[in-house]
């Protein structure tokens, strides 16, 4: 098993940008946060991915500078639906998780989201579309990354 995931991680690492993305709206929509953020407002990302390979893809994105904290899950943190990040996130930002909107797109981040009381909010063009999401009752859902404009500040 060993094996297998580190060769696994090789190769991902290596082709890390090759195909990577992202959603059609998020860079846009993300330019339209920072005055928000210039005004106080703070952004993450918490993943699930190792905190060195988010930074990674991010900046190779050009979207690395989008965000105040780019936090993943090394031990001993416990993966989504684990509270955990989410509430490591709002501490080293200083922010009341109460105040907080989690965005994902499976049922994992809902979860996480709702445990760590915050609202939550499932984008239906990822992993697990509208089916899949609705069942865990997301406070919202969109079906555009631009669709977050009016929950954040629009």
């Amino acid at each position: 098993r060993r094996r297998f995931v580190d060769a696994y991680r090789e190769y991902y690492h290596a082709h890390l940008l090759d195909k990577t993305r992202p959603f059609p709206g998020v860079a846009e929509t993300l330019e339209l946060v920072k005055p928000l953020r210039a005004a106080g407002l703070r952004t993450a990302v918490a993943t699930t991915k190792r905190t060195l390979t988010a930074e990674r893809v991010l900046a190779g994105l050009g979207l690395a500078g989008y965000f105040d904290l780019i936090l993943g899950t090394e031990s001993p943190m416990p993966h989504k639906p684990a509270p955990d990040l989410l509430l490591a996130c709002a501490r080293r930002l200083d922010r009341d998780p109460a105040r907080g909107l989690m965005v994902g797109d499976t049922e994992r981040d809902v979860l996480a989201g709702r445990a760590a009381g915050m609202r939550t909010c499932g984008v239906t063009y990822g992993v697990l579309g509208v089916d899949g999401l609705s069942p865990h009752a997301p406070d919202f859902l969109v079906d555009r990354f631009a669709d977050l404009w009016p929950l954040i500040g629009g």
